[in-house]
């Protein structure tokens, strides 16, 4: 996990993201790793050298897998300031394509739960999250506070456009709303702040 903590992109401490990562996959919980002195690449690669491991798997997003690849096997064998690693073989495969406009876990994001952990929409945070964890309402707090929010215990759904309407097609065309708008749902008025492929996440004014 990540030891960055800042309430706008890292609003969850490094401990606490080892926690629930934990509670998420209990199975590999022994190998999901805290350690405050492992910060970057090489500093993993360092530990597992000096651990006795003789072949490296990395699994990184498809945008890194050229960048990971070169600089990992660049230095292989190599004594310098980031310190020593020598494997047989080091693999750099990637997690896969992501489709940003794709509903439910395939499309998420760390900046679309953050939106929706933002506008109090508990139902689309959930969405990526596994099936059938528990914690999903006390992580979405520890985010909404990380983030400098009250904890939250009524959780506002986000608004579902209907299959096929004129509207919807104007909205898919970007011809409907746009981030920042002013609008009326029901009797309450609030800012559109996400726009998904068929829902808008508002806060109430």
């Amino acid at each position: 996990a990540s030891q960055s903590n800042d309430p706008k992109k890292n609003p969850i401490d490094y401990q606490t993201k080892v926690k629930f990562m934990r509670k998420m996959f209990p199975r590999h919980a022994r190998n999901i790793i805290l350690d405050t002195k492992v910060k970057n690449v090489f500093d993993i690669l360092n530990k597992l050298h000096n651990d006795g491991f003789a072949k490296v798997t990395m699994v990184v997003g498809s945008d890194r897998v050229a960048e990971f690849d070169k600089l990992t096997k660049r230095y292989n064998g190599v004594k310098a300031r980031h310190g020593f690693y020598d494997f047989e073989s080091i693999n750099i495969i990637s997690a896969g394509e992501r489709d940003p406009d794709a509903d439910g876990v395939s499309g998420m994001s760390a900046s679309k739960m953050r939106a929706a952990a933002e506008a109090n929409d508990f139902e689309l945070f959930s969405k990526g999250l596994p099936s059938g964890f528990k914690e999903a309402k006390e992580l979405f707090n520890t985010v909404r506070k990380g983030m400098g929010l009250e904890e939250s215990h009524d959780f506002r759904k986000h608004v579902q456009l209907e299959p096929v309407s004129e509207e919807r097609e104007a909205y898919i065309e970007g011809n409907l709303l746009n981030e920042g708008d002013v609008v009326e749902y029901g009797d309450d008025v609030g800012q559109v702040i996400f726009l998904g492929t068929n829902y808008v996440i508002v806060e109430s004014a």
